[in-house]
């Protein structure tokens, strides 16, 4: 139960510190939308007044730290790069190519070891962004295909592994009632749901389905920064080890909701720097409590993001 927990925990930290690709995807139509994952801020989405001759491109970085120093699973500091290029695909649609990359540390003290590793992890994405009809938002999907995880400790005795993911979604941004007499205190909202998939079946991989929803706005400081209030609901499927009386691996659901704020400058000199706050609110399990090393935990991070046209 032990290895299998370690395991498990390793594969989370490693989907969440590549970008979100599974737990955290949320994609957001809008830079202040709040509860986008940090690879969603400046990305390019489709309008009727673009130019669609011109590349987008996009480098962002991103770093993060857990409260999880009590705990039997410790992640150090992860920090996040990604570059991004986008083009239009027709009128209403956006395909994009995106390489990235991840480290982070690992403790345990689980094991007679008490061991710890540097993780390092590339990958690639494609996806597209389309532009629904009249106000319906957007639709949008992407694959995912991230490389093997490397650990800096030979030694280490829990590795895991990486499959292809698939993902779909939906995001809108919708205003509010008082949005023209209080423009700079919650004018909009938005709201995303994304579904994610594993394309391949692999024993050394323990999370699968992932459902994730993010709803927040924004309130405008005397125009100096903005603060985006915002909650997102996530929910993921953890696969166990085949075990040798059982002919199907078991699973179990973990469910956890957040709130928490974005903070951004509003002037252009300093709009690419993003400082997020984040605090677990409620977390549900189909089988029994949330193993080690997948509590959810109060989380701070530092994005930065940055990113120009080419004709």
């Amino acid at each position: 139960m032990k290895k299998f927990t370690l395991l498990l925990c390793v594969s989370l930290i490693l989907l969440k510190s590549l970008s979100g690709q599974v737990c955290c995807s949320l994609v957001g139509a809008v830079d202040h939308g709040g509860g986008t994952s940090s690879t969603q801020w400046n990305t390019h989405w489709p309008s009727h007044f673009d130019d669609r001759n011109a590349f987008k491109w996009i480098f962002g970085f991103n770093t993060t730290h857990t409260a999880d120093d009590e705990l039997n699973i410790r992640y150090g500091t992860t920090i996040s790069t990604h570059l991004q290029a986008s083009h239009y695909i027709g009128q209403k649609s956006i395909g994009y190519v995106q390489v990235e990359g991840s480290w982070l540390q690992l403790e345990e003290s689980l094991s007679f070891a008490q061991s710890s590793s540097d993780v390092n992890q590339l990958g690639l994405r494609f996806g597209f962004r389309h532009l629904l009809p009249g106000k319906w938002g957007f639709f949008f999907g992407e694959f995912s295909l991230p490389k093997a995880p490397k650990f800096s400790n030979s030694d280490f005795a829990f590795t895991t592994g990486a499959v292809p993911i698939g993902t779909v979604g939906w995001t809108n941004r919708l205003q509010t009632p008082w949005f023209l007499d209080y423009p700079s205190i919650l004018p909009d909202v938005s709201i995303s749901f994304s579904y994610a998939k594993n394309q391949k079946n692999k024993d050394d991989v323990f999370m699968d389905d992932a459902v994730n929803a993010h709803l927040a706005s924004s309130i405008y400081v005397a125009e100096s920064f903005s603060i985006s209030p915002f909650s997102t609901y996530q929910s993921q499927k953890l696969l166990a080890p085949l075990s040798p009386w059982d002919t199907e691996r078991q699973t179990r659901w973990l469910s956890v909701i957040n709130i928490g704020i974005d903070i951004t400058p509003s002037h252009h000199k300093w709009n690419w720097l993003h400082l997020r706050f984040a605090w677990p609110i409620y977390r549900w399990a189909s089988n029994g409590n949330f193993p080690d090393g997948t509590e959810p935990v109060p989380r701070i991070s530092l994005t930065i993001n940055t990113g120009g046209l080419i004709n």
